[in-house]
């Protein structure tokens, strides 16, 4: 491990209520400097205590799409809404050093990169990282939500234009 940094990924198949706590208990007992990739959160107060406790200093949520889009790729039905949430909530705390959204981009959001760009810079985040959806997992069966070539020319001339006057990393 380097620089005591513990990447720790999280399955959003595994949603239960005390998992992030004791991931986030275990992790603070031995690493100093704590880094969650997380692709749904069930952030309660007292989660959010641990982890200040612990000596978390960043986040990656995964927000993949709008509100309905999100919630559609992920399958969860208010998803979006409760992870928007957790973000702020996370912002108001004012305990993390770097809190990142990571966006898997899809023919089902691709339209909605604009959108996302200004709801995202909204909540005040550090980074939006972007990915293009890979044919792995419920993708692979689902050949549909891959890009093609004119996508990936829309996706990096929207990444070309935002690097010159983003705030984001």
């Amino acid at each position: 491990l380097n620089d005591n940094t513990r990447n720790y990924l999280y399955d959003q198949g595994q949603r239960k209520g005390d998992y992030i706590e004791n991931t986030i208990n275990k992790l603070g007992d031995v690493f100093t400097k704590n880094e969650i990739r997380n692709s749904h959160l069930l952030i309660s107060d007292s989660t959010i205590e641990k982890m200040k406790k612990s000596g978390m200093s960043t986040i990656s949520i995964s927000v993949d799409g709008l509100n309905k889009s999100h919630d559609e790729l992920r399958q969860v039905s208010g998803s979006y809404s409760t992870i928007i949430k957790n973000i702020q909530a996370l912002k108001e705390a004012n305990f993390l050093s770097y809190l990142q959204i990571t966006t898997v981009i899809s023919k089902m959001n691709i339209h909605e990169l604009e959108e996302m760009y200004q709801e995202f810079q909204k909540l005040s985040i550090d980074s939006w990282r972007l990915l293009s959806i890979e044919p792995i997992g419920r993708v692979y069966d689902n050949q549909s939500l891959l890009l093609d070539a004119s996508d990936y020319h829309l996706l990096f001339s929207f990444i070309k234009e935002k690097r010159k006057k983003s705030k984001f990393d």
